[in-house]
């Protein structure tokens, strides 16, 4: 299966709403209102949960735009089958919910949060070839680690949506801190 591996930007966009309309979330339609930004918006836990899928549609076109929304969108056959989304951690919001790593430094770290893949396409290596791309891209850069934060003793795909903690493992990242449901993983770059 040949991939082909783009940078979000403007011109994308009208294939990352495609994606995100239409098959991101098909089997997962509780998630299908977040279009990726559950790690973009500054929100408490009630509010979050009460933004519309409409919403975020809008911040996400809005922050695409701006160049806040930060990632890689794989294609195959010239279709969308999947979306990456990564940033510099200071740009992330990670208040809600699980996390517990506002603490940890933000400098010089770029941040992998998500990973959502056309269920037609999971479990053929499109995170691993989405994530080689994030490597690739800033090993020559101004940031000295990649960090991740996969979830730890879960089975379900919805809940490996940072990743499989294996794929990391395999390149060559290591554990920083590990919590009850998930680890911090790091890559220096």
């Amino acid at each position: 299966m040949e991939l082909i591996i783009k940078s979000l930007g403007k011109e994308h966009i009208d294939d990352y709403l495609h994606f995100f309309d239409h098959r991101a979330f098909c089997d997962n339609p509780e998630w299908a209102a977040c279009y990726c930004m559950f790690y973009q918006v500054k929100a408490s836990n009630d509010i979050w949960d009460k933004r519309t899928g409409l919403q975020n549609r809008k911040e996400a076109i809005k922050q695409i735009n701006n160049g806040k929304l930060k990632g890689f969108l794989a294609y195959h056959n010239n279709k969308p089958i999947g979306f990456c989304n990564v940033n510099a951690k200071k740009e992330m919001v990670f208040d809600k919910y699980r996390f517990e790593i506002n603490d940890t430094g933000t400098q010089g770290i770029i941040a992998v949060v998500c990973f959502v893949i056309d269920p037609d396409y999971r479990r053929k290596g499109v995170s691993k070839l989405l994530l080689n791309k994030v490597i690739e891209t800033y090993s020559e850069s101004e940031y000295s680690f990649i960090e991740s934060y996969p979830s730890i003793n879960v089975n379900d795909e919805a809940s490996n949506y940072h990743g499989f903690y294996e794929m990391y493992k395999k390149l060559g990242f290591v554990e920083k801190t590990t919590y009850e449901k998930y680890s911090v993983m790091q890559l220096p770059i």
